[in-house]
């Protein structure tokens, strides 16, 4: 069945036509359980792609601004050290038969919540910590060039927090090479919107694209104000990129942990 209609005018007049029915002399019983088995429903949105928005298009159809300036989150903190063997293998180029960059930031997140467990910094009453490969989204309506839409697409792998039934998307992972900035920012809107439909009272999405070399890193925090900052690896090290990156990991749970959540 499609989604139900939210248009109080087409719930209204179903409703009225619901109690005429029910409240005729001569109740014809299969027009009324017809009738109840089609309700009003919403016409079906037309699709746009996240991976055709750029990062213009995304900003207008989800109202999302830049914020200016540095931001506290940008520097790295002294959250974890990365042992040598890890970082020996993270500088390893990767071969033509090996999968995406994406991968080796997968393995280091696995990392990241591992040291950031040890360390007591994960500790949490019913918070749980999943990783998701090819998380399917969609959030509609949106705005896109004067028309409404439902923005779809499927995002390489994301870090989901919070109670065991009750898990939320805090955390996106894009590989550069395959997807642009946009994108990114398509998904990590969407998330949000998500999260904010819910109910949460802090909706904040942390973004991370990378092709190896470099790591851009992303924040859309609850009021719709994005920013960005980026690192290379032969520049900054791991050392600051994995600091940067437990961040992010950290703030995401303690959003879960929050007793407003």
């Amino acid at each position: 069945m499609p989604p139900l209609a939210n248009s109080q005018k087409a719930w209204k007049s179903w409703w009225d036509r619901l109690y005429k029915l029910s409240t005729a002399r001569d109740i014809s019983t299969i027009e009324l359980k017809e009738f109840i088995n089609d309700p009003p429903v919403e016409p079906e949105l037309p699709k746009i792609v996240a991976a055709d928005m750029t990062l213009t298009d995304v900003k207008m159809s989800f109202g999302l601004s830049e914020v200016q300036g540095y931001e506290s989150w940008q520097v790295p903190r002294s959250l974890i050290r990365i042992r040598p063997d890890f970082k020996t293998w993270l500088n390893m180029p990767s071969k033509p038969a090996e999968a995406s960059s994406g991968c080796k930031i997968d393995a280091l997140l696995f990392r990241i919540c591992e040291d950031l467990t040890t360390n007591g910094l994960l500790d949490g009453p019913k918070v749980t910590c999943t990783h998701h490969f090819e998380i399917s989204l969609e959030w509609g309506p949106i705005t896109y060039h004067n028309k409404e839409y439902k923005c779809a697409g499927t995002a390489d792998y994301g870090i989901f927090f919070g109670e065991q039934d009750h898990r939320a998307c805090h955390l996106i992972v894009l590989d550069a090479e395959q997807n642009h900035e946009g994108e990114l920012l398509a998904y990590m809107a969407m998330v949000r919107a998500k999260r904010k439909a819910h109910g949460e009272p802090d909706s904040t999405v942390w973004g991370v694209r990378t092709d190896g070399q470099w790591v851009w890193f992303s924040r859309l925090n609850n009021e719709g104000k994005w920013s960005i900052v980026d690192y290379r690896v032969r520049r900054d090290g791991w050392r600051d990129i994995v600091n940067v990156m437990a961040y992010m990991v950290l703030q995401g749970h303690r959003n879960a942990a929050s007793a407003l959540r």
